[in-house]
């Protein structure tokens, strides 16, 4: 740990207001610079491609509930619907959608839970540079998976001064990904990762020492950001 009274770190992500309210709050400076960008398959492409027999609809991000939302209540509901964390089951719930959530929030925990339901086929609501870890894991459980593209998503790389900054968070694997196509870290810089898919992105940079909390949400994030610094 390093005590540190205001440390300047820089997302990867944009934030949100709320965000930038949590940070603050724990008195955490910020500086972001988005190095991924979005955007949403018109319905009209994936809306026909949808097994209207599947057991369950799977959402895995906030941003693909976005990209489905406004066709989602017009679909033939599954009997099951699973959410990665409390967040995105907030997000379903608007929806009129109730969605069960593993006891720990990441997607492999997930894909655990489901290959413990009776359940033979999935929906996966997704983006294009989405994970391999829930299709991988619920197939070898002898549940088929179908990754349905909601949205697209674009590198954004661009250079920044290292020096300025006390720590780097990242919190998706694609923003990883972008930040190192020209921008260099090793294990002597204090980097902070979401979770573990976004955890497994960074090793493939041969970092290896990185925070990461215990729970995949971005108030846990603040708690051992904050708890670094302290």
């Amino acid at each position: 740990m390093s005590k540190l009274s205001d440390p300047q770190l820089f997302f990867t992500t944009a934030l949100s207001a709320g965000h930038t309210e949590a940070l603050k709050a724990a008195n955490i400076g910020f500086h972001f610079t988005p190095f991924i960008s979005f955007d949403f398959v018109d319905a009209a492409e994936w809306e026909p491609l949808l097994n209207n027999s599947t057991d369950a609809w799977v959402f895995t991000s906030k941003r693909a509930i976005k990209a489905t939302q406004s066709v989602i209540n017009q679909l033939e509901k599954p009997a099951h619907v699973f959410a990665v964390g409390p967040k995105t089951a907030q997000k379903l719930h608007k929806l009129g959608l109730s969605a069960t959530v593993p006891h720990t929030y990441n997607i492999a925990a997930l894909s655990d839970f489901i290959s413990t339901c009776n359940i033979g086929h999935v929906t996966h609501f997704c983006g294009n540079l989405r994970s391999d870890v829930l299709k991988k894991n619920l197939t070898e459980n002898n549940i088929e998976v179908q990754d349905v593209e909601v949205y697209r998503t674009f590198h954004s790389p661009q250079q920044i001064k290292l020096n300025d900054f006390d720590g780097f968070v990242f919190m998706s694997p694609s923003a990883v990904e972008s930040f190192f196509k020209k921008n260099t870290l090793t294990n002597e810089h204090t980097i902070f990762c979401i979770g573990p898919s976004t955890g497994k992105a960074m090793e493939n940079f041969h970092i290896h020492h990185y925070q990461q909390p215990e729970e995949s949400t971005f108030d846990s994030l603040v708690q051992t950001i904050h708890n670094y610094y302290s």
